[in-house]
């Protein structure tokens, strides 16, 4: 998923409204979000301090005890 705002809405099929949510910069180097918004089963807002370019990378792992 491209990212090029501030905030961007963006959606999901991983049927989770908690996946794991890490994010690229456009050198491939991960940057950390001022915040991330679970809003639904289906779709996150990741909000950052200034406008970035990258992408967001979403994953959902097992079920763990």
């Amino acid at each position: 998923m491209d990212i090029h705002l501030q905030k961007h809405l963006s959606g999901h099929n991983l049927n989770s409204q908690y996946p794991n949510v890490t994010v690229y910069d456009s050198s491939d180097e991960v940057i950390i979000p001022n915040s991330i918004t679970a809003n639904t089963i289906s779709s996150s807002t990741i909000t950052f301090d200034s406008p970035v370019s990258g992408k967001a990378h979403y994953s959902v792992g097992g079920n763990l005890s």
